[in-house]
């Protein structure tokens, strides 16, 4: 009896962590242009999405991250709830880069209600989530222009 309790409870371990690693596949995708820079970002475009955000994944492409879209301007928070990699948020209003935070670190065992939370600087109607330290390779700067392109 206790062995298949024990096997019962290991399969469903092992598909709770499929589905976290193959949560990407489940997101509309956007191509996004900063200067001469292309990242290529899943879509949080709803509150379960945007709630999960990168949540659960252990990595991001080179030019990967998320985009998180919204309807109307509000000074917007991040938290690193469930996060397992290091991330530059960039804070997004009306296709321009409004600012950002660098090498925003997981903070793993941390109580929710105790993880540090991250603001943007005015109100913003897009958040981009990149891979660390794309702020400072691509050189991303205050007022630069965001073009996104959904792909259908």
């Amino acid at each position: 009896m206790y062995l298949i309790l024990i096997f019962v409870i290991a399969i469903l371990g092992l598909a709770v962590i499929r589905i976290g690693k193959n949560a990407a596949s489940a997101y509309k995708e956007a191509e996004i242009v900063i200067g001469d820079n292309k990242f290529y970002l899943d879509i949080a475009d709803t509150i379960n999405k945007r709630q999960r955000g990168l949540g659960g994944r252990d990595s991001l492409s080179e030019n990967g991250g998320m985009l998180f879209l919204f309807d109307g301007y509000s000074k917007r928070r991040i938290w690193m709830r469930g996060m397992e990699i290091p991330i530059d948020i960039v804070w997004v209003r009306d296709g321009r880069v409004v600012g950002f935070n660098k090498n925003v670190q997981p903070q793993p065992g941390v109580a929710t209600i105790k993880l540090d939370v991250y603001t943007s600087p005015e109100s913003v109607d897009k958040i981009l989530e990149l891979r660390a330290g794309s702020v400072d390779k691509y050189g991303i700067n205050n007022n630069d222009s965001v073009k996104i392109n959904f792909k259908e």
